[in-house]
């Protein structure tokens, strides 16, 4: 009688995930996937607070470079109306109301290379508030006919109140109105606060020189 061959145990072979195990394993990666989105939303919400934070301080600082370069180039000058007339007033300041200049003056200094604009460098500007924004508005002339337009350049967003002083015989002043050509009737320095929606409240101090045109 022929032997039989010995039984041989076949290799043990790897076996397949279970349904359960496979259902631990998805919900286990869709908890790393969910922590992870929102690590990476948390940074990118971050770096846009961040940078919109950064836009707002870079308004801030050239809002302030421009009202320093004004008001050291203040001058005592009179301006005329549309019809010609003089006017009484070469500097004036104070109440804020919407939409209306809490701030005006003539400026020397207005660039014209070349002498290319027929114009002087005197410049006429006035500052307002327009719903949220800081507005700094200048005309072609300081002595303006009635086909000579404006200017506006927004200096600064978010803007939610805007007060000013005067600082005169050295005391500060809410209301400021002089007229003129002689500079020593111009105030000291002024001081602007602005309440902003993002920084809260900021206040600037600005020297003024008031220099003859």
């Amino acid at each position: 009688m022929t032997a039989s061959p010995p039984f041989i145990k076949p290799a043990h072979t790897a076996e397949g995930f279970t349904l359960v195990e496979m259902l631990v394993a998805i919900a286990v990666f869709s908890l790393v996937a969910a922590a992870g989105a929102g690590v990476l939303n948390g940074a990118l919400n971050a770096r846009d607070g961040v940078g919109e934070a950064d836009d707002i301080m870079r308004q801030v600082s050239l809002a302030r470079s421009i009202l320093k370069s004004d008001s050291l180039q203040i001058v005592a000058r009179p301006v005329r109306d549309v019809f010609g007339g003089q006017t009484l007033v070469s500097f004036e300041g104070g109440t804020v109301e919407e939409d209306a200049p809490f701030l005006r003056f003539a400026r020397r200094g207005w660039s014209n290379p070349g002498l290319i604009a027929r114009r002087g460098t005197v410049q006429y500007v006035e500052y307002l508030l327009e719903g949220d924004r800081l507005v700094r508005r200048t005309r072609l002339r300081p002595d303006p006919t009635s086909e000579t337009g404006n200017s506006d350049r927004v200096l600064l967003d978010g803007v939610r109140s805007v007060g000013i002083e005067f600082l005169t015989n050295g005391n500060w002043q809410q209301a400021f109105q002089t007229g003129g050509f002689d500079r020593h009737d111009l105030p000291s320095a002024m001081a602007l606060t602005l309440d902003h929606e993002r920084l809260g409240r900021l206040r600037q101090l600005f020297l003024i020189t008031g220099e003859h045109p």
